[in-house]
């Protein structure tokens, strides 16, 4: 049995046997590598598109890094503010009668306009839904 085998291996059809298998090998091998490739690259593609597809759509800020502007936002909001205190861009705001629900809102916007909320105190002494909140944020 080893003989035949030794003697089609050395045949004219064992060199093409071999020659056709090890060569079907190397193109599967490169057929999946260049696969790989693809989806390597297209994957990286995907991600550029969805970072100029993010950086295309960047919303402004309407709410503005001072003290004017942050009175004004909390003004048209119907907010009665105690103090505003302003140190290396972080505003630490103090107001009185806000209800849990324009808190929650004055959170909402702040965000939605890039701040980056530090530290939220808000303190219901009376039962009535109306807080004493210290608000602490800052602009990313």
């Amino acid at each position: 049995m080893i003989d035949r085998l030794k003697e089609f291996i050395n045949s004219k059809a064992g060199y093409l046997s071999l020659f056709w298998t090890f060569s079907l090998l190397a193109v599967f091998f490169m057929y999946d590598n260049y696969q790989k490739k693809s989806n390597q690259i297209y994957n990286e593609y995907e991600k550029l598109k969805e970072i100029k597809f993010l950086t295309n759509n960047i919303q402004k800020r309407t709410i503005e890094s001072s003290e004017q502007s942050i009175r004004n936002f909390l003004a048209e909001m119907g907010l009665n503010v105690e103090s505003i205190n302003v140190n290396n861009d972080t505003f630490e705001i103090t107001m009185n009668n806000v209800s849990i629900k324009k808190l929650v809102e004055i959170i909402y916007k702040l965000e939605e306009n890039g701040y980056i909320i530090k530290n939220i105190k808000a303190v219901d002494n009376t039962g009535s839904n109306r807080m004493k909140v210290i608000l602490s944020f800052s602009s990313s």
